[in-house]
């Protein structure tokens, strides 16, 4: 399975229709927060299953602010949050308790606009920022996450 990430992406829609075009061999689409308007036009350009959760930015919005799922047809269990109900600029101790709490293998998030992949009892990734060119990709290969931060520059 191939899942698309991103994060933050503040109005910046012809990124978002890169990414996509790039990667329109995604399985799902997952857009961690910043704005859900955004979410929406990526829907109707993904035409695939998108999974959305809201970010500080998104007052008003109906999509939930943490979300668990479990990936496609494997026993992967994630967490969904934009992060900042968790204080993630200041650090992921409290994000990394709630997904202990949680029982996950996967955690994404945004927030912060710096993109990371980190592995500390179970994978952590962040897309960074699609305003500012960053997304990621998580695949699930054999049931093992894995994940990669690529920027739209990059793309043709």
């Amino acid at each position: 399975m191939k899942i698309l990430l991103i994060s933050d992406s503040h109005g910046k829609k012809g990124n978002i229709r890169r990414v996509i075009k790039a990667h329109g061999d995604a399985d799902m689409l997952i857009h961690l927060g910043d704005y859900t308007l955004d979410a929406d036009y990526a829907m109707k350009l993904f035409k695939k299953e998108t999974v959305v959760v809201a970010g500080n930015g998104d007052m008003g919005s109906n999509y939930p602010t943490d979300r668990i799922m479990t990936l496609g047809q494997t026993s992967i269990k994630c967490l969904l949050t934009h992060g900042h109900l968790y204080r993630v600029k200041w650090g992921l101790t409290r994000l990394k308790l709630a997904a202990m709490e949680r029982q996950v293998d996967v955690v994404l998030y945004g927030h912060t606009h710096i993109p990371m992949v980190d592995f500390d009892r179970m994978l952590f990734v962040n897309p960074g920022s699609l305003y500012s060119g960053s997304y990621g990709l998580l695949t699930t290969d054999g049931g093992v996450p894995n994940a990669s931060i690529h920027n739209v520059g990059d793309l043709r």
